[in-house]
């Protein structure tokens, strides 16, 4: 009896112990993969902080890069409410659209970038970019670390380049990455043109994905700005990667009560 009761405690020990093991394993395997939100929000002109957090909160993200975002504390409150504890905003309104923009709340204005994270942000900065259409125009960028694996990430607002390609503010940006160097970047936002556009190719070119074009989502009859019409937009918002990353899911983030114009899109990446 004692012998019998014996085997039966050690079969129940080593089913803890592998199931721990395998709960370890898959956490790990988690542990490598990043979410991004990429969101124009309209300078929240008809939202608040509380209700953007509660518009993405299912999602559980790692990292939101937000345009046409109001100035100040904004973001910083959105965080506070996803537990979200490192942002940078930067400082040029696209197309000097500032306080004459106000948002929902009356508190804040303008229509900036910004990146908001669960991990810290080191050299944080903002590049001015230059080419064809409204202006200023600019990107924010920021690094963090994610299980010792280092990241860039952009936040941008660009007008279209549809009309000169050649010298579209994504064109320019192209240039820029030439000579940056870091081994995995992500650079999201309103981009103003569709994935297969011309004025997208230069980033291409420079070794830049998009999550959209490689997890072969169906863009047709899809779109991500205009959420509140029942008009063919298209889809003009993009999280764009290079280097040691793999997108493994990427889409909208719909609601029949949009909180602005934009719906928010997000994509799901390994770190390899």
């Amino acid at each position: 009896m004692k012998k019998w009761l014996s085997t039966l405690m050690l079969i129940a020990l080593l089913a803890i112990m592998n199931a721990c093991t395998t709960q370890k394993k898959e956490f790990g395997k988690m542990s490598d993969t990043i979410k991004i939100i990429a969101y124009n929000v309209e300078f929240a002109k008809a939202t608040t902080p509380a209700a953007v957090a509660l518009h993405l909160k299912p999602e559980n993200p790692d990292i939101i890069c937000f345009s046409e975002v109001p100035n100040g504390a904004w973001t910083a409150l959105v965080g506070k409410q996803l537990g979200m504890d490192y942002c940078y905003v930067g400082k040029v309104a696209s197309a000097n659209h500032g306080k004459k923009y106000p948002d929902k709340t009356g508190k804040f204005s303008g229509k900036f970038k910004a990146i908001l994270s669960r991990t810290p942000l080191t050299g944080t900065h903002e590049k001015l970019l230059q080419g064809t259409g409204w202006s200023p125009v600019s990107a924010v960028f920021a690094r963090t670390t994610i299980n010792d694996k280092p990241l860039l990430i952009g936040s941008l607002h660009i007008p279209s380049g549809v009309k000169d390609p050649l010298n579209s503010c994504s064109a320019h940006l192209a240039k820029l990455m030439t000579t940056c160097d870091d081994s995995r970047i992500i650079i999201t936002g309103d981009y103003n043109d569709r994935a297969n556009s011309a004025p997208m190719q230069p980033l291409y070119r420079q070794g830049f994905k998009n999550s959209w074009l490689t997890t072969n989502y169906k863009l047709k009859n899809e779109k991500t700005w205009d959420a509140k019409s029942e008009k063919d937009a298209g889809v003009i918002d993009h999280i764009l990667y290079r280097g040691t990353l793999k997108a493994i899911d990427t889409g909208i983030i719909k609601s029949d009560t949009p909180p602005a114009d934009h719906y928010a899109i997000f994509t799901t990446f390994l770190l390899n």
